[in-house]
């Protein structure tokens, strides 16, 4: 034989629950509530797998834990495990067998106003095994989610490019300078655009940049914005507030495409349509797990 009896004893993976839970929220007590279990529980649990590994997880301070080299390496051990395992679950299942298992998506919040999001919750819904994490935050947040293994794919606009990423083209989006008839007039100059008040919402930065590049080129100048009447941490909010009459804001059309043909918002007419291409990312000469190559094919099969 290949192995022995005491090989089964070395890792007990019934231990691991209460161990990524530690690890996620550097908290013993935080912990106990996310692995529903006691804080006693999740502390023998790890005690005892420090005893298997023969070297500390975490190191003990007075408000938190912190995970040591070793426990780091842990983590990638824990979730390679789980790959193993899910992989193996899916390669034995049969075909109209559910998939199972959590997916991560990291992407822009404009994205999930697209209607693509709404076909996927209805695909998810025939399969009831698989968890679905979405992560909103601008594209270069979403290549380093990708990179570090915290997304198991992504969408992001083609200007953050990244080597060690794939990039597959999926949708192309139009930004526009919307406000209400109080502020957007016809044939402004950049200067009155500048002194504009804006609001702001995570992802703004991207969008103004690119529409603000293309309005230079137009009035060639070099102004930045510099006034802000707002900020919201979501996009629905900040359009709300642009809609209140607070400012103006430049966000991708298909977010305000309702508001503007009921003329409860107007945009800025430009020469030309200011387009940035966005991509679904994923990383290189890896095989993702069968789950996620299903979700990321779903959303190509709706670009088709």
């Amino acid at each position: 034989m290949s192995w022995s009896l005491n090989d089964f004893d070395r890792l007990n993976p019934r231990l691991f629950k209460a161990f990524m839970a530690a690890s996620e929220t550097n908290s013993f007590t935080i912990a106990a509530d996310v692995a529903c279990m006691t804080q006693g529980g999740i502390s023998q649990h790890i005690s005892k797998l420090e005893e298997q590994v023969g070297r500390p997880l975490f190191r003990r301070t007075k408000n938190q834990v912190i995970l040591t080299d070793t426990g780091r390496r842990m983590v990638s051990y824990v979730k390679r495990y789980l790959e193993i395992m899910n992989d193996f679950r899916e390669s034995v299942a049969r075909p109209n067998e559910n998939l199972s298992g959590l997916i991560t998506c990291a992407m822009p919040a404009s994205c999930l106003l697209l209607p693509y999001f709404k076909l996927l919750l209805h695909k998810c819904l025939k399969y009831d095994k698989i968890e679905l994490s979405i992560i909103l935050e601008p594209s270069k947040k979403v290549v380093e989610s990708v990179l570090h293994a915290k997304a198991d794919f992504g969408f992001a606009a083609d200007a953050c490019h990244n080597t060690e990423l794939d990039y597959t083209q999926f949708y192309t989006e139009e930004y526009v300078l919307v406000g209400t008839k109080r502020f957007i007039r016809d044939k402004m100059t950049l200067d009155q655009i500048i002194k504009m008040r804006f609001v702001r919402y995570p992802g703004f930065d991207d969008c103004s940049e690119q529409w603000l590049n293309a309005i230079r080129k137009s009035h060639n100048g070099t102004n930045t914005l510099v006034n802000y009447s707002g900020y919201s941490n979501t996009i629905d909010t900040a359009i709300i507030m642009v809609k209140g009459g607070l400012g103006v804001s430049i966000f991708p059309r298909h977010c305000v495409k309702n508001l503007l043909l009921n003329e409860e918002l107007v945009e800025y007419s430009i020469q030309a349509p200011v387009l940035n291409s966005i991509s679904i990312i994923t990383t290189k000469n890896q095989d993702p797990p069968k789950r996620v190559s299903k979700v990321v094919n779903w959303f190509m099969e709706m670009k088709c």
